[in-house]
């Protein structure tokens, strides 16, 4: 997973690797939350959180307000592509 870092702007874009055909795809793009909240500092697999054995992520922004001034959030997201 790639993560573009900025206190103005956040994407975070999931991508899928397939060696036999030495390509990758873009599965899941992710906007930020709002300006500022560095949505996207930090991904990590989490495992299946969501039960649909397919392994979900945590996006972490670490300058979220909401639970106060900067208190930060993480973010669990579905692995899955469709649906």
């Amino acid at each position: 997973m790639d993560s573009i870092r900025s206190r103005t702007s956040s994407r975070v874009v999931a991508m899928s690797f397939c060696a036999a055909a030495f390509a990758q795809t873009e599965v899941k793009t992710l906007a930020g939350l709002a300006a500022g909240d560095s949505f996207g500092w930090s991904v990590a697999n989490v495992g299946v959180v969501d039960g649909d054995a397919i392994d979900d992520f945590a996006v972490g922004a670490p300058y979220s307000d909401v639970n106060g001034t900067d208190s930060g959030q993480v973010l669990v997201c579905s692995g899955r592509t469709t649906g």
